[in-house]
């Protein structure tokens, strides 16, 4: 059986008899905000290239949703199972920007949040401030860490992980999304010490500063994708 090229592919041919067309795996795709990863599939005889997940069942379901006949889904899986133990590594890893056709970026999706929460977020003792561009084409959003971390990433996006949020946030940093102070950029800190005005009076506390656009976010495609994405995540 032919499985493992020299150049860190992963190939089923039709002639090992465990589907009834050839497929590959010719990398790992990563989501530059995220972290998360995907495998490339490739039918070389139709010339189809299709994002999947990383475990030989989501690999069967995507053969299958691609008309592919599995022949014999047990020595399939095992098979799978043991190239990607052993090969994943030598896979080629490709960077991908967020927010294609069937995932959300997490950056829209916070933008989201604010527009919806707009008026709560500049309640009283919210610990969150909300300044224009004299150009009233975006916002800076001066939120509290522990609301960020509460409100928006465990609760609205449901991401939970810290080093997962602070690996997005400094993607935000590198976009020009999240601003940080100079000094405090040797350090790797993410927030800023920031004044809120409160009903006991000024108060001070570390906050992420981000910058959100006035415009310009398809809530509909936005909400498409989030549903596609929701969808895919409840078939793993």
């Amino acid at each position: 059986m032919r499985s493992v090229q020299s150049h860190a592919t992963i190939r089923v041919d039709r002639e090992d008899k465990l589907a009834d067309e050839t497929f590959e795996i010719t990398g790992i795709l990563e989501n530059r905000e995220t972290g998360r990863r995907w495998l490339r599939l490739e039918l070389p005889n139709r010339n189809i290239i299709k994002k999947v997940g990383c475990s030989p069942r989501q690999i069967l379901a995507a053969l299958t949703d691609l008309g592919v006949i599995v022949l014999d889904k047990k020595a399939l899986i095992e098979h799978l199972t043991r190239e990607l133990f052993e090969n994943k590594p030598r896979l080629q890893v490709t960077s991908i920007k967020p927010g294609s056709d069937d995932e959300t970026s997490v950056y829209e999706e916070f933008i989201r949040f604010v527009w919806q929460n707009l008026a709560e977020l500049q309640k009283e003792d919210n610990l969150t401030k909300i300044s224009y561009s004299p150009d009233g084409k975006r916002i800076t959003v001066t939120i509290n860490v522990s609301t960020m971390r509460r409100d928006f990433f465990a609760r609205t996006a449901g991401i939970h992980d810290r080093e997962t949020q602070d690996a997005i946030l400094r993607y935000w940093r590198e976009e020009g999304w999240l601003e940080t102070q100079a000094s405090q950029d040797q350090d790797g800190r993410l927030s800023v010490v920031a004044s809120f005005s409160t009903r006991a009076g000024k108060k001070y506390a570390r906050a992420f500063k981000i910058t959100v656009p006035t415009e310009g976010l398809d809530y509909a495609a936005f909400e498409n994708r989030k549903n596609r994405e929701q969808i895919s995540l409840a078939e793993t």
